[in-house]
């Protein structure tokens, strides 16, 4: 299979579904490569949220947040999320290849000419104008052997990774949320930074983890927890991503019964 377009964007995310958004709305013939079987890839399979940064009006920001129902400072309903997202870059009439990997970038005389994608029909060409790498990790650019660096100077670690997750039947009233100012809070006699850290002098709490971050939810009795965390991590080694996993999901555990 061998198909062609005014733009391609690698990488079904955020940034990506901005960028393909933005591309067709000029009227350009626009596909998404997607790894996941799922559009949205932070908001969705990620988990990850209160969307912040926001610094402009009228973006597609903007936009994401009136699709998903958030006022205000929350986490998301990711279940919506799996639904709208799809059913908006449809009416946008881009199409969307999902379940489809970048292998490898198809060149000539040093310009990307287009991708091969590993799909479930096997491998095959895409070929583009304009490719718009937005895989998270810049794979479109290492295949096509850009210049890169990985990892902080002085030593190349990258920074934790974590996973998060959101907990029910959550007593909102008595949570203690993360607006910036939640360490003053007192909790049994104490600054909730103090509690939180006398936990984990005591083992209670996961060795990396001195502080447990909680985020309003737009369903009622749900919290979002971002704490834990996983350090020297390659976010570009196979084998490291498994670790991570393994260890995050034990830390999960120990939070939820903290």
């Amino acid at each position: 299979m061998s198909t062609s377009y005014d733009v391609i964007v690698a990488g079904g995310g955020p940034a990506g579904l901005a960028a393909a958004v933005s591309a067709a709305r000029l009227g350009v013939k626009t596909a998404i490569i997607e790894k996941n079987g799922i559009l949205g890839g932070n908001l969705t399979s990620g988990h990850v949220g209160p969307i912040m940064g926001g610094t402009s009006k009228g973006t597609i920001t903007d936009e994401i947040l009136e699709l998903l129902g958030i006022k205000g400072f929350r986490m998301h309903d990711v279940e919506r999320a799996k639904k709208v997202i799809p059913k908006w870059i449809h009416k946008e009439n881009i199409d969307v290849y999902l379940q489809s990997q970048v292998c490898d970038c198809i060149m000539e005389q040093n310009q990307i000419k287009g991708l091969k994608v590993a799909g479930k029909n096997g491998i095959y060409e895409i070929y583009g104008e304009i490719i718009i790498d937005a895989t998270g990790d810049g794979f479109v650019s290492y295949c096509a052997k850009a210049p890169y660096e990985k990892g902080r100077p002085e030593d190349r670690l990258m920074q934790p990774v974590s996973i998060m997750f959101t907990l029910s039947n959550v007593d909102t009233v008595r949570a203690v949320f993360c607006y910036g100012e939640e360490c003053s809070i007192p909790v049994m006699g104490m600054r909730y930074d103090e509690f939180c850290q006398k936990a984990h002098d005591e083992g209670i709490l996961p060795p990396n983890v001195s502080v447990v971050r909680l985020y309003p939810h737009v369903n009622n009795g749900e919290v979002l927890c971002n704490t834990t965390q996983a350090n020297k991590i390659d976010g570009t080694y196979e084998p490291d991503l498994f670790k991570a996993e393994l260890e995050l999901r034990d830390q999960m555990d120990l939070i939820i019964n903290f």
